[in-house]
């Protein structure tokens, strides 16, 4: 079981009051039986040049305002809300924050595959590209583990998803060796950056194609190297819960639901 989202986008429909979206979210998250959420926003760095429209909202300020709306919203019984947020691995290199602006968090997530952020995250189409397209995230796994704030970085987002060419996603990560996904792994470890299970890179997968999952490899392979685990939804929307328990099957089929240390064990 699932017990906390840390992967909540509250940017959706703009024209309910923000305290409103937590609360809508708590009680669909609470309807699955989790007793924590944690809100997130797109967060760029103005002193970074090079954000994309993905960023353009979202500051230190937002975070504020997100903030001071959670001590507003109403969640149910027993559960707790936290703050976060989702930042970049940019085309050089770059992690767009501070210090200071991770010292306003409960949490930092940070993705390595927004590929579809052409211009931003790569200048590169892998469209036509599949093996391209998994050497640049093996690069960009390891580019995320070896930057100078990794040691502040809690969660790696959707590990491994190619974003904008999920049709691909098989066929892009069987380029991708044991070994590979093995070095990578060891990499999270040592960090102590727990991995994803991200529900929305596969809602559109059917169940035929989650039992032949490619990424039931890599993470077997990580929770045989000790890895954490928690699960994001990505949610844009409440109703995009629905696509949870695709991710309940990729977890219980890779191991990681195997023992209670192994989810939601932030290190």
């Amino acid at each position: 079981m699932f017990k906390t989202d840390y992967h909540v986008h509250i940017d959706w429909n703009p024209e309910k009051d923000l305290v409103e979206k937590m609360e809508e979210y708590a009680r669909e998250a609470d309807k699955w039986g989790m007793t924590g959420i944690g809100f997130v926003e797109h967060f760029w760095n103005r002193k970074f040049p090079g954000h994309g429209k993905w960023y353009i909202p979202a500051d230190v300020k937002r975070m504020t305002v997100l903030r001071a709306a959670l001590t507003k919203a109403k969640l149910p019984a027993g559960m707790h809300g936290l703050i976060g947020c989702e930042t970049e691995f940019d085309k050089n290199g770059t992690i767009p924050m501070t210090e200071e602006d991770i010292r306003q968090m409960d949490y930092v997530i940070v993705p390595h595959s927004h590929i579809n952020m052409i211009g931003v995250v790569t200048e590169q189409d892998f469209t036509y590209d599949p093996e391209g397209c998994a050497r640049y995230m093996e690069e960009s796994f390891m580019g995320v583990m070896k930057h100078p704030l990794a040691r502040y970085i809690t969660i790696l987002a959707h590990p491994f998803a190619p974003v904008g060419l999920d049709d691909q996603q098989d066929q892009i990560l069987s380029y991708i060796s044991d070994e590979s996904f093995r070095r990578c792994a060891r990499a999270a470890k040592k960090q102590g950056i727990a991995l994803e299970v991200n529900s929305l890179t596969w809602k559109d997968k059917t169940e035929e194609e989650l039992q032949s999952s490619q990424y039931i490899r890599f993470y077997r392979i990580a929770w045989q190297e000790g890895c954490s685990f928690v699960f994001g939804s990505d949610a844009h929307g409440p109703e995009q819960y629905q696509y949870l328990p695709k991710a309940m099957q990729i977890a219980r089929e890779s191991g990681i639901l195997r023992t209670e240390e192994s989810m939601h064990n932030i290190p």
